[in-house]
This record gives C-alpha cells, sequence and structure tokens, in this order.
C-alpha cells in the first residue's frame, strides 16, 4: 500500500448493487449467468475487503443461500421499481459502519471490482473528488458487441452536446457504462431525496409521464453526476485500466441481439430527453 494512502482501509468504500433472478435455477439461462457474476462479484469484494450490499427484489432461495455463505446479506426490496431498488441500496450502504465513499455498479460488471476501484476510491475519500464516473479503456469497449460499441460511444457524445449546449461543462465521461462513485455525503442528492429533486420529479410525472417511468437509470446514475457538476463541486472519469466485460455476459447480448438493440435505443433516447428536460429545469431555478 501507498505510504501516500495508508490510511484508506478497504473498508471504507462501500459496494451497492441490487438482484433480481427468479430463473436462477435454470441452467444456462440468463438469470443463472447473471446470478453466477453476482456471486462472482460478491467474492471479489469479500476477497477485496471492501464492504457490500445487495438489495434483492425476488431472486430464488438457492442464489440467496449461496450469497449467504459469502457472509453476505441480501436485504428485500421494499419498493417497486429500478430506482427505488437503488435508492434503497445506496440507503443501506451509506449505514455501513467505516464506509465513507460509495460505488454502485451493476452485478454483471462483476470485473469492476479491482484495485482500479480501490484506487479510485482513495481519491473520494481525500477529498480530491467529490463523485467519479469510471470509464473503459478501448479495450473495454472492445469486450462489447460491436452493436454496443457504436450505440454507447454515440451516446455519450450525444449528452455530452447535451449538457455543453445548456452551459454545463463536464470532463469526457463514459456516461453509459453504468458504475458510478461517490462520498457519502452526497447520499441525499444520489438518492433525490431534497425538495430540489422531490418538485422536479414531481415536474417530471406530469410534463413528460413517459420518462418519469424510465427514471431507473437517470435518476440514481446520471442525473446526480450533472448536479454535482452544476454545484462546481470536483467531478472526474476515471479509467478502469483492467476491466473487461464478462465473456458470459456478451454471450447474451450478442444471442438477443434484437431484443437489446431495441431496448437500448428506447433507453438512450429516454435518458438523453431526461437529461435536456433536467437542465431546463436548473436553468429556471
Amino acid at each position: 500500500m501507498s505510504a501516500e494512502y495508508k490510511d484508506f482501509d478497504p473498508s471504507k468504500l462501500a459496494i451497492a448493487t441490487t438482484t433480481l433472478y427468479p430463473n436462477y435455477n435454470i441452467p444456462n439461462s440468463s438469470d443463472r449467468v447473471r446470478g453466477d457474476l453476482a456471486l462472482s462479484l460478491a467474492d471479489r469484494s469479500v476477497n477485496n475487503g471492501f464492504q457490500l450490499i445487495v438489495v434483492d427484489g425476488g431472486s430464488t432461495e438457492d442464489f440467496i443461500e449461496k450469497l449467504t455463505a459469502m457472509g453476505v446479506v441480501a436485504i428485500p426490496q421494499q419498493n417497486g421499481g429500478m430506482d427505488e431498488s437503488r435508492f434503497q441500496a445506496y440507503k443501506e450502504t451509506a449505514r455501513l459502519p467505516d464506509a465513507d465513499v460509495i460505488a454502485w455498479t451493476e452485478v454483471e460488471k462483476a470485473p469492476l471490482i479491482s484495485s482500479d476501484l480501490w484506487e479510485a476510491a482513495q481519491l473520494i475519500h481525500k477529498g480530491e473528488v467529490k463523485v467519479i464516473v469510471p470509464s473503459r479503456s478501448e479495450e473495454g469497449f472492445r469486450s462489447i458487441p460491436d452493436y454496443q460499441q457504436r450505440s454507447e460511444k454515440s451516446a455519450n457524445s450525444i449528452l455530452q452536446t447535451t449538457l455543453a449546449r445548456h452551459k454545463i461543462y463536464a470532463p469526457l465521461i463514459d456516461w453509459t457504462f453504468g458504475p458510478k462513485m461517490f462520498h457519502k455525503d452526497l447520499l441525499p442528492q444520489f438518492t433525490n431525496e431534497t425538495s430540489f429533486w422531490k418538485k422536479f420529479r414531481a415536474l417530471l410525472k406530469v410534463k413528460k409521464p413517459r420518462l418519469a417511468k424510465s427514471y431507473g437509470y437517470c435518476g440514481p446514475l446520471i442525473l446526480p453526476v450533472i448536479y454535482t457538476l452544476h454545484l462546481g463541486l470536483p467531478v472526474r472519469s476515471f479509467e478502469m485500466r483492467s476491466y473487461r466485460h464478462p465473456e458470459s455476459q456478451t454471450q447474451i447480448e450478442i444471442a438477443q441481439k434484437e431484443i437489446f438493440i431495441r431496448r437500448r435505443l428506447e433507453q438512450l433516447e429516454d435518458i438523453n430527453l431526461t437529461v435536456d428536460f433536467f437542465c431546463q429545469y436548473l436553468q429556471q431555478r
């Protein structure tokens, strides 16, 4: 361990994630593949000394038992919706003793749990930045299917352009990768719990009901980063040099290409429209 970071105990980094594998017991199913990746993520977290919170929306008993055997407690999801499960994971993670850095990731990105993540967490712990957005290297991009590479790089560019149009200047960020890291002081922003967020969500529900329904990605993962930039707090991109997308997940995404393309196009359109609406909301305040 570097002398510069000798006061950084790995337990200060807490991983937040969610699971939902009702078909885990079916061999070769996508639930089995993702569930096994979730177990890999748990194993990596425990072995690295990181704390871990899993909010589960209804997986099989077998999957839950395997998590428990690793010393990981799966907390039942309280409220329906992707956004609510992620907000709950953040809140539960912030309650962990000693943890001051929260890292969100989807469980299929198990290889993210690495020394790269630990290095990024130290920058937040030291106070150099408030938010870190992990990014893929070129090798990391090449580990996902071609159609995803094209769509995600295009979406990242479109989002940067949308922000610049609203005079919110961000470092080059891999918005579509998914993982986010923040100091737990920002918990009210990442859980959308202040009056600022409640008013925005009420307005979104009235003005853009379709976007309100697809809020599960933007609300917990993108808009809080934009708001942090708006406040002038330090946000940094951090390349996860060792990250490669798991081959088993890549195979699912290739096999179900048509479904993933349709879902991804809808999701990316909704994300950009929500970001644009949020930036307008910021300008009016």
